[in-house]
C-alpha cells in the first residue's frame, strides 16, 4: 500500500478575482492621505469603480486553483496614478493604502482641514 502524498488542508490565502464592471464619475471630489509626519495631501478622485468577483484563486503552499464563487460586488473609489504609458485607474488603496484617509469633496475637505488647522497648538 503507498502513503498518500503529504498535502496542506488548509490554504494558504482565498483571493477573489475582481473586474471592473463599470465607472460613475465623480466631478469634484478627491482622495485625502496623511504622511507618517502628520501632513495631509490630496490627489483627484475622478470616481468610482463598482467591481464583481464570480472566480476566487484558492492558494496552497504547492499549488493554487481557481473556482467559481457566489457573485460578489463592490464599490471602491479610484485614483490616477501617472504611469510611463499614460494615466490610468486603480484603486486607491493600490496606490496609497497605507497613507489614504479618506474620499471626500474638495469643500467638505476644506472645511475638515480649518478645524484641524484650528486644533494644532
Amino acid at each position: 500500500m503507498n502513503p498518500l502524498p503529504h498535502t496542506t488542508t488548509r490554504p494558504c490565502a482565498r483571493i477573489a478575482n475582481w473586474q471592473d464592471v463599470s465607472f460613475t464619475p465623480l466631478a469634484g471630489w478627491i482622495n485625502v492621505y496623511k504622511e507618517p509626519d502628520g501632513t495631509y495631501w490630496t490627489g483627484p478622485c475622478p470616481g468610482v469603480l463598482l467591481q464583481e468577483a464570480t472566480t476566487e484563486t484558492i492558494v496552497w503552499p504547492d499549488r493554487s486553483e481557481t473556482k467559481r464563487i457566489q457573485r460578489e460586488t463592490q464599490t471602491v473609489f479610484v485614483a490616477t496614478p501617472t504611469m510611463d504609458d499614460g494615466p490610468s485607474l486603480c484603486s486607491q488603496d493600490t496606490l496609497d493604502g497605507d497613507s489614504y484617509v479618506v474620499t471626500t469633496t474638495l469643500e467638505q475637505w476644506t472645511e475638515w482641514q480649518q478645524l484641524l488647522d484650528a486644533e494644532r497648538p
